[in-house]
C-alpha cells in the first residue's frame, strides 16, 4: 500500500471540508456520502507553527508521555499493543508510554510504566479518573498525548499534528444513540448554558495533546464536570482549542473512522491512502486494515 510520507506539509495546509462528515460505516462505496449527519460549522485553516509555537519552547528534545487508558471490560490487550507499536513507528518525538487502568499482560516485558486503576468499564467517569491520575503522576509529562485503544497512527506525524484540535462541527446529539446521545446532550447544555461556549463536537477519536495545568483549571472552575456526565475532550476542546479544524474523512488527510463491522474493503483502501490516523470501532473484525502499516504484524 502506497503512503504519502510528507505529512509535515499537510499540517500547515488544511483542506476545506465537504458538508458531510463521519465514518466508513457501510458495506458499499455508493453510500459514502450519507455516512454522517451534516454539521453547521465552518472550517478554519491553521498552521501548526502558529497553533503550537509554545510547545515546550524552552526545552531541548523534550520527552512527551503517551497516556493510554486500558479497561479490560472494554478493550482487548492487543489493541493497546497496536497503539504502542503505531506510536513507536510513526510519532516523530521523544516519547515514553504510561498505561492507566488494568494491567496489560503483553507489555510487562516492555519499558512501559503502569498506573493502576482496576475494575473500570470505560465510561466517561473512568476517563475522568484516568486524567486525574495523569495530572498528579510524576511519570506523566506536563503536556501529554492521550490516545485511546482503537485509535492508531498510520503515517509519520509530529507533535504539531496532534496539538491541532479537530472537531466534527457543531455538536449534534442526534448523531448519537443511547447513553452516548444523553451524554452529548448534557455536554451541549453545559457548554452553552453554563460555560457560555460554542458547542463543537470533539469526539473524533484522534490522539490529543492535553496540558495538566489546563485540565486542573477546567476541573476547578467547573466542578460539575467531575460528575462524569459529560464528554471531557469536547469540553476541553471547546474551552482551550486555538484555530481548530473541522474534519471530513472524504477529503482531508487526518483520520479514517471505520465504524462498521463489515465495511467495503475497496472503499477503506481508497480513503485510507492519505490518512495519518485510523480509528477502528470493531478491532477484531477490522485489524486487517491496520496491520499493513505496522512493521510487526500479527
Amino acid at each position: 500500500m502506497t503512503k504519502k510520507k510528507d505529512n509535515l506539509e499537510q499540517a500547515a495546509t488544511v483542506e476545506q471540508p465537504a458538508e458531510n462528515l463521519g465514518a466508513v460505516d457501510t458495506a458499499s462505496e455508493a453510500t459514502d456520502a450519507t455516512l454522517q449527519a451534516k454539521t453547521d460549522s465552518e472550517s478554519v485553516n491553521t498552521s501548526p507553527e502558529g497553533a503550537t509555537g509554545d510547545l515546550n519552547a524552552q526545552d531541548v528534545n523534550p520527552f512527551y508521555t503517551v497516556v493510554i487508558p486500558f479497561f479490560k471490560a472494554k478493550h482487548r490487550e492487543e489493541e493497546v499493543v497496536k497503539v504502542i507499536e503505531s506510536c513507536a513507528q510513526y510519532l516523530l518525538e521523544n516519547i515514553h508510554f504510561v498505561t492507566i487502568g488494568d494491567q496489560v499482560e503483553y507489555t510487562k516485558d516492555m519499558f512501559i510504566e503502569h498506573i493502576e486503576y482496576n475494575g473500570a468499564e470505560g465510561s466517561q467517569l473512568d476517563i475522568l479518573e484516568v486524567l486525574k491520575l495523569a495530572i498528579v503522576s510524576e511519570s506523566v509529562s506536563e503536556k501529554f498525548i492521550l490516545i485511546e485503544p482503537g485509535s492508531y497512527l498510520i503515517d509519520n506525524v509530529g507533535l504539531c499534528h496532534i496539538a491541532i484540535f479537530k472537531h466534527f462541527g457543531m455538536l449534534n446529539p442526534n448523531r448519537y444513540t443511547g447513553a452516548e446521545a444523553v451524554m452529548m446532550k448534557n455536554t451541549a447544555a453545559l457548554l452553552s448554558d453554563t460555560l457560555r461556549l460554542a458547542a463543537y463536537d470533539y469526539n473524533t477519536h484522534c490522539p490529543v495533546l492535553l496540558e495538566k495545568e489546563k485540565l486542573t483549571e477546567m476541573f476547578e472552575e467547573c466542578p460539575e464536570i467531575l460528575s462524569g456526565k459529560y464528554h471531557l475532550l469536547t469540553v476541553y476542546g471547546c474551552a482551550y482549542a486555538v484555530h481548530p479544524i473541522r474534519l471530513d474523512f472524504h477529503t482531508d488527510g487526518w483520520i479514517l473512522p471505520v465504524v462498521s463491522q463489515k465495511p467495503d474493503s475497496k472503499t477503506v483502501e481508497r480513503l485510507i491512502a492519505d490518512k495519518c490516523f485510523l480509528y477502528l470501532k470493531h478491532f477484531q473484525e477490522n485489524v486487517k486494515f491496520l496491520n499493513p502499516f505496522l512493521d510487526t504484524k500479527k
